[in-house]
């Protein structure tokens, strides 16, 4: 289990984000949670936006949420990450 990350989450069905956090557990699988949702998702299912300078990480899920990540942590992207 690794530390988990501050992020923002949205859904992908509405405008609204949410505070929350995320962790890579086993370098298998992520958990998203805020204060009143708990998502899992298969880390060879997210894609992984690029590295582009100050710019935050988007984590896209599958079933259409995405995590914004501040541009300064770290990311591992999966070596086949699915989605647009």
């Amino acid at each position: 289990m690794s530390d988990a990350l501050s992020c923002t989450y949205c859904d992908g069905e509405t405008l609204h984000s949410f505070a929350a956090h995320v962790e890579l557990f086993d370098d298998a699988f992520l958990r998203v949670t805020g204060d009143n949702f708990q998502l899992f998702a298969p880390a060879p299912t997210v894609a992984v936006s690029e590295r582009l300078g100050k710019v935050p990480y988007f984590l896209r899920l599958p079933e259409g949420g995405v995590i914004e990540l501040p541009a300064f942590v770290l990311v591992r992207a999966p070596r086949k990450a699915t989605g647009p």
